[in-house]
Order: C-alpha cells, then sequence, then structure tokens
C-alpha cells in the first residue's frame, strides 16, 4: 500500500512537469521575434545624448569641413563619436557611420557596405551649435548617423 501512494506521487509530479513544459513550450512558440524594429528612434536618442554632452558636442563643432575626414583632428573627432556610439549601440550585428556637414547641405553616407535589403538601413541627424557661454564660430553643423546591421 505504501509503495502505491510513492508512485502516485511521482506520476502526479511528472505529469504536473510535463504540463508546465508544455506551457511553456506553448508560450515561447508564440512569441514573435521583431527583427523589422525601426532603429530611427535608438539613433535619435544618441543624438541627444551627443547633443547634451558638451565634450561631443564641442568636438563635433570642432569638426574642419575644409579638410578631409581622414586627416588627424578629424579622425580623431569622428573616433571619438565612433567609440562613444560602440559604447552605447553595445551590438555586434549592427554597424554604424557618422558623418558631419554644414546645416544646410545634405550630409552623405561615407562608407561603403554590403546591405542586401536596402530598408535595412536607418539615419537621423541632428543640428549641433556652441552654447552661448562658448562664444566661438557660431557655425551650425549636423551630425547624422547611419546604423545597419551586419550581414
Amino acid at each position: 500500500m505504501v509503495a502505491k501512494k510513492g508512485f502516485m506521487r511521482i506520476m502526479e509530479a511528472t505529469i504536473a512537469v510535463l504540463i508546465i513544459l508544455g506551457v511553456l513550450f506553448v508560450i515561447a512558440s508564440q512569441r514573435e521575434v521583431r527583427s523589422n524594429q525601426d532603429l530611427t528612434e535608438i539613433l535619435r536618442a544618441l543624438l541627444d545624448e551627443i547633443a547634451k554632452d558638451q565634450e561631443l558636442r564641442q568636438q563635433v563643432v570642432e569638426y574642419n569641413l575644409s579638410v578631409a575626414r581622414n586627416e588627424t583632428p578629424n579622425r580623431e573627432i569622428l573616433g571619438n563619436l565612433s567609440v562613444f556610439l560602440e559604447e552605447k549601440i553595445k551590438n555586434p550585428a549592427f554597424n554604424h557611420s557618422i558623418s558631419i556637414c554644414k546645416a544646410n547641405e545634405t550630409c552623405p553616407l561615407q562608407v561603403s557596405f554590403p546591405v542586401e535589403d536596402p530598408q535595412d538601413i536607418y539615419a537621423a541627424e541632428r543640428i549641433i551649435t556652441t552654447t552661448l557661454s562658448q562664444g566661438g564660430s557660431q557655425e551650425l553643423k549636423k551630425i547624422k548617423l547611419f546604423l545597419w546591421r551586419r550581414v
């Protein structure tokens, strides 16, 4: 009689575990993966952080538009911005590019990238200027971020 009660409790526990696992599998299979999420909002948040960070904002303003991107001061500025973005994005599935230009110009994408589906490219831009207390040049600059999924 005692052996039958133990066997019944083991069967009840096994059935309970199977029911719980079944429910978990059903819930997991119905959950949608958001692979087509819009990353533009993430880019806008990153641009807001750059605009609020006085050091990064000053670097964008100091970017020299009359020389090439790969010359020393511009390369350092783009490198600092890139490090900031990599710390914030923290996702190796994405790659990014930064363009800085005059506020009234179009900022082009500066790198070539292997994207098969053009809808996977996201871009956002923001105008950056110095604060009133910093004085200096009042030339408005535009920073544009591009983000895409790595292939």
